[in-house]
């Protein structure tokens, strides 16, 4: 597939309940090297999504890590993510 564009963003995007268009970015990112910048709260599906992770407070970054380590950083969970 040819693309036009550098960046993909999605806000909140529920796109873990559109499974067809979830494959499409995932494509579009792993084959044609689209960056996808995603804010969402469901971690389970964002990290099977991502290889880094930002943790924001107040529109400002506080942590920069990867999601293996978002998911194995208890800490950060309990304070930022609510688990």
């Amino acid at each position: 597939m040819e693309t036009f564009f550098s960046n993909i963003c999605f806000d909140e995007s529920r796109l873990h309940k559109q499974h067809k268009i979830f494959e499409e970015i995932r494509k579009i990112n792993q084959e044609d090297g689209v960056m996808v910048l995603l804010t969402e709260q469901n971690l389970d599906f964002a990290m099977d999504l991502t290889e880094q992770a930002l943790v924001m407070e107040k529109g400002e970054i506080v942590r920069e890590l990867s999601s293996h380590e978002l998911l194995k950083d208890k800490d950060i969970q309990a304070e930022y993510l609510g688990v």
